[in-house]
């Protein structure tokens, strides 16, 4: 009985340690897999791709276009799209502009209902709070 919760242990452990190194092996993986394209384009794309696959922002960072502003705008849509499929705000500031991030943090209220999201857009409050359907909790429309 000791032999097999002294095996059941060691196995925990073991998957344990397999999981952690699952992620880190993925993105090894894709950034040589990624890597050995040669059009720009491509690689870029493929970059995108695996890491909103795999939600890792830094296979944003890996992204690179054709000029600096093609690099800039391939890692703020990645970066945006990461933040639209984990509702995640960080990534909403990450290479965005002020509209960008504004409309990234309105999509983000509206897909999880928070509200409340609303109350931190300064300059772009009622914007988000016309997105809600009118309720009683709605604070745009209390007097």
């Amino acid at each position: 009985l000791t032999l097999i919760i002294f095996l059941g242990f060691v196995l925990g452990i073991l998957l344990i340690a397999g999981c952690q190194n699952t992620n880190l092996k993925a993105n090894e993986e894709t950034e040589k897999n990624c890597s050995s394209i040669l059009n720009i384009s491509e690689k870029a794309n493929c970059y995108s791709r695996q890491a909103i696959e795999l939600i890792d922002p830094e296979l944003c960072e890996m992204i690179v276009g054709e000029v600096e502003m093609d690099t800039y705008l391939r890692r703020m849509g990645c970066y945006l799209k990461l933040a639209r499929i984990t509702n995640n705000m960080t990534y909403c500031s990450k290479y965005s502009r002020y509209n960008s991030i504004v409309g990234c943090k309105i999509g983000i209220a509206v897909r999880t209902n928070n509200i409340s999201i609303c109350e931190n857009l300064p300059f772009e409050r009622d914007k988000c709070f016309n997105q809600f359907p009118i309720k009683e909790d709605n604070p745009f429309l209390k007097v």
